[in-house]
């Protein structure tokens, strides 16, 4: 639209108070148009011209944007119809869950931080890792068909002015050593070494078919935050299009790597069982209120 600048007329000084609030409100009004960004006036230029907010130099810093609008399914990646984790979209992940699909080492039987809103790679739901921290999920296993894993994990911030590169996550598809007849230990490779344009990094790998249980270890070894999400582990009939997962050999692991999956092992012999979960902070309180009061 175009406004015309007209003088005023002279007015008494109530008069002119309203008129000016008239003008300023119609003037509003008028001018925020929802379907293009406002001109802004070109100096100098004739009366009504502009040029629009798309045609001025940006810092890529702050982009035009009225709205980012984001489709996303509540019940994660629907996709992965026979996904043999639990939950591998954290959409039914809770802490009052007396089944649990993920529990954090050495003996949480629950995640410690689960992030809700549009930072998650599907649904509204997913994991944030601490620095140097894992976390470990339960599947299920085939016993006939080969498996293929996969999971997205995006870093947040940098060290030291320094991004993390895809590299400083590692996953696992460990045996749990319940039994003596043991599958192998496998290592999930990144499908890239930087991260996509949105931040997010891929883990992936194929392997054969596993007798017992599988549980997948997902390690951040960055010195920021990581948040995990969408992780798929399926029994393929065909050959699967991921590359192989890597075996992992004792003798060639380092003594970080040890650690970590012992670790591992050791929450899974402790999880296996029945574990009482936290109990509620403000239960806890009373109950030690109630135990001095007793002790008078």
């Amino acid at each position: 639209m175009t406004l015309v600048h007209k003088p005023a007329t002279p007015v008494s000084r109530p008069a002119a108070t309203l008129a000016g609030l008239v003008a300023a409100t119609l003037a509003l009004a008028g001018c925020f148009d929802e379907s293009s960004p406002t001109p802004v006036p070109v100096e100098g230029g004739a009366p009504g011209t502009g040029i629009h907010p798309e045609d001025l130099p940006r810092s890529p810093k702050y982009p035009l944007e009225r709205r980012t609008v984001i489709e996303r399914s509540p019940l994660g990646n629907v996709a992965a119809a026979k996904n043999l984790l639990w939950d591998g979209d954290f959409e039914w992940s809770s802490p009052f869950a007396d089944q649990y699909g993920w529990f954090e080492p050495p003996a949480n039987p629950t995640l410690s931080d689960i992030v809700i809103g549009p930072a998650c790679k599907s649904g509204v739901k997913c994991a944030r890792l601490k620095k140097n921290s894992d976390v470990i999920g339960v599947g299920v296993g085939s016993a006939t068909l080969g498996l293929s894993a996969s999971m997205w994990v995006r870093f947040e911030g940098e060290d030291n002015g320094v991004a993390p590169s895809c590299s400083d996550a590692q996953a696992y598809v460990v045996d749990g050593g319940l039994f003596e007849d043991r599958d192998d230990d496998v290592e999930l490779a990144p499908t890239s070494e930087e991260p996509d344009d949105s931040g997010w990094c891929q883990l992936a790998g194929a392997m054969a078919a596993r007798k017992n249980k599988p549980y997948l270890v997902v390690v951040n070894d960055a010195n920021v935050p990581m948040l995990l999400d969408d992780v798929v582990l399926l029994a393929v009939e065909e050959p699967s299009s991921l590359p192989p997962a890597t075996p992992l050999v004792p003798e060639a692991l380092t003594a970080k790597q040890q650690a970590r999956l012992d670790r591992a092992r050791g929450a899974i012999a402790t999880n296996r069982r029945p574990v009482a979960r936290p109990g509620a902070a403000a239960r806890e309180a009373y109950e030690r209120d109630v135990a001095r009061r007793g002790a008078r």
